[in-house]
């Protein structure tokens, strides 16, 4: 009897399927990079058959194919590496060679089934990633035939502002002092929402949170001379989720930054 075996977590997502995916890899020039997608989904019923006579099916939620695959681009021609079981670890390339009808030579079995452009990326971003993956760097690449025909590239835009130190003394160093009131022994907490266009360039500055609001407007002005924020990519596009930047404004931040 074919037992199926789900890992549950300590959460339930109420769509367990937006859950982040544990990727394929692909083994590229001296690069290491995860595919958005697996190559192996272009065989029809390519789950199905995996599993076909397996006792025992693991799946869970950042897996729900059950399987994780490893491939290689050599002298622009896509090769099938591995496939294993996701949890189990358990390698499956016999299941391959009978579906494919093909056996692994010298450790791998050249993509042919491929006709597809996929997505791949290198250097996780891990404050940015939740259900979705994001990089520093994206490929897209053009498959025919397993065949790498073409090929573009999206690389993140780097700005020096990239953490709360560094944000905090420009904006405390921007701020007309002449406008805003004491701040006596008391914190001044604020958050604000900044977005930025495609470049970088910030767009807009929301305040969310303030301790004080005759801060805000001085706030947001000091915020806008900001010179970029880093700007990532996702399948291309900008990942257009913002940034939030928290401040607390006393003596001891004043005196640390204010030059």
């Amino acid at each position: 009897m074919k037992t199926i075996i789900i890992i549950l977590f300590s959460w339930i997502s109420i769509n367990c399927y937006s859950t982040n995916q544990i990727k394929d890899i692909l083994y590229w020039n001296n690069d290491t990079l995860f595919l958005y997608e697996s190559p192996l989904e272009q065989i029809s019923g390519i789950k199905l058959k995996l599993q076909a006579n397996e006792d025992t099916i693991w799946e869970s939620s950042d897996c729900w194919r059950g399987y994780i695959a490893e491939w290689q681009i050599i002298d622009n021609k896509l090769y099938l590496l591995n496939v294993n079981d996701c949890n189990s670890e358990k390698n499956l390339n016999y299941r391959i060679e009978k579906i494919l009808d093909q056996q692994f030579t010298n450790g791998k079995i050249l993509a042919d089934w491929v006709n597809k452009s996929f997505w791949t990326g290198k250097d996780l971003v891990p404050e940015q990633t939740l259900y979705i993956s994001v990089y520093k760097h994206e490929y897209n690449l053009t498959f025919e035939n397993g065949y790498l025909v073409n090929k573009r590239e999206f690389h993140f835009k780097k700005c020096n502002y990239d953490n709360e130190e560094k944000w905090t003394e420009f904006i405390l160093n921007s701020l007309n002092w002449e406008e805003l009131p004491e701040t006596g022994e008391n914190d001044v907490n604020l958050s604000a929402y900044i977005e930025s266009d495609i470049e970088g360039n910030i767009s807009k500055v929301t305040i969310e949170h303030s301790d004080d609001y005759r801060y805000n407007f001085e706030i947001i002005k000091s915020i806008k001379k900001l010179s970029c924020i880093t700007v990532y990519f996702n399948e291309g596009k900008i990942w257009d989720v913002g940034q939030s930047i928290y401040l607390t404004i006393n003596k001891e931040n004043i005196n640390k930054y204010v030059h």
